[in-house]
């Protein structure tokens, strides 16, 4: 209890000497801090832009494997080694950024 009394004696004490200006100065400050209903609507105006977002990137997403499905199928029917030959050549360029990303993932921990 004494810690309390203490506390709430320094506050008081606090208040009768400063409590004035600190009110003047926290009233100068701008912009005044704002309410509960405006940080809902942040959060709100957040979840919509986020929602939006990811529609677009999700319809980027299918118009674009619609069109790479669609000239892979086309060049497997019409030319099978073509075919063979990017289907090869998408491999080692994944295994390329695979093998650069792992390394570079060492070399980091290594610094640290």
């Amino acid at each position: 209890m004494k810690k309390r009394d203490g506390e709430a004696e320094m506050e008081l004490a606090f208040k009768e000497l400063l409590g004035e200006q600190m009110e003047q100065w926290d009233s100068g400050i701008e912009p005044p801090t704002p309410g509960e209903d405006a940080f809902e609507r942040l959060v709100q105006d957040h979840k919509e832009a986020v929602r939006g977002r990811r529609r677009t990137e999700r319809w980027v997403f299918l118009g674009t494997s619609v069109l790479v499905l669609g000239m892979l199928t086309l060049l497997w029917q019409r030319s099978p080694a073509a075919f063979a030959a990017l289907q090869g050549i998408a491999l080692l360029v994944g295994i390329g950024v695979l093998a650069r990303v792992f390394r570079r993932g060492r070399e980091e921990r290594g610094r640290i």
